[in-house]
């Protein structure tokens, strides 16, 4: 049975990164991502169960957090608490919004269950809050600042790998979900 190697093209479809982010990530060694487990001409090459074993050890899953209907209910009511947090913060547009790090903390739990999940906690906390905001004349907080901030408030065991795709996934799906560009 022949092995499944991957290139650094296959690698970063199967991560997530942009091969010249991957190319940076190579610099650092793990645990940014994992050593390559052989050298072609000069090449990185992976076997295809080292980098998944790798991406499962990277997200452990909570048994509880698989069941989506108590998580989708959990994260309406943080996303509506965190959006009346954010009123009393004295936020100013244009300025990095740090989410707190309770938040962060089940942001990078949830991209162990579902990526997507993320960016639907974004758009229902900017949602919230901009509905929150509109009825006391707050500033509504802009995507482009949550995005900012979230890599403060991820927990320290979530590496640059990990922030970044979060960062990007977030930004480019929140829009998506909403229907509209927050900012």
């Amino acid at each position: 049975m022949e092995e499944e190697l991957l290139g650094t093209a296959e690698l970063s479809a199967m991560v997530g990164l942009g091969t010249a982010t991957l190319r940076r990530y190579l610099y650092r060694g793990p645990p940014a991502i994992p050593g390559p487990d052989f050298r072609y001409r000069g090449h990185p090459l992976w076997r295809k169960e080292t980098v998944v074993q790798w991406l499962a050890e990277r997200r452990p899953v909570p048994e509880i957090m698989l069941e989506r209907p108590i998580v989708t209910k959990l994260l309406l009511g943080l996303a509506e608490s965190e959006a009346r947090r954010s009123l009393d913060g004295g936020y100013l547009p244009g300025k990095t919004f740090h989410p707190g790090d309770n938040v962060g903390s089940v942001v990078y739990a949830l991209w162990g269950i579902d990526p997507y999940l993320v960016s639907s906690y974004f758009a229902d906390f900017l949602h919230a809050q901009h509905r929150l905001a509109e009825g006391n004349g707050s500033p509504r907080v802009r995507l482009s600042d949550v995005v900012a901030g979230l890599r403060l408030a991820l927990p320290p065991q979530c590496d640059d790998v990990v922030s970044e795709l979060l960062e990007r996934r977030v930004a480019s799906e929140t829009p998506q979900i909403l229907g509209y560009n927050p900012g």
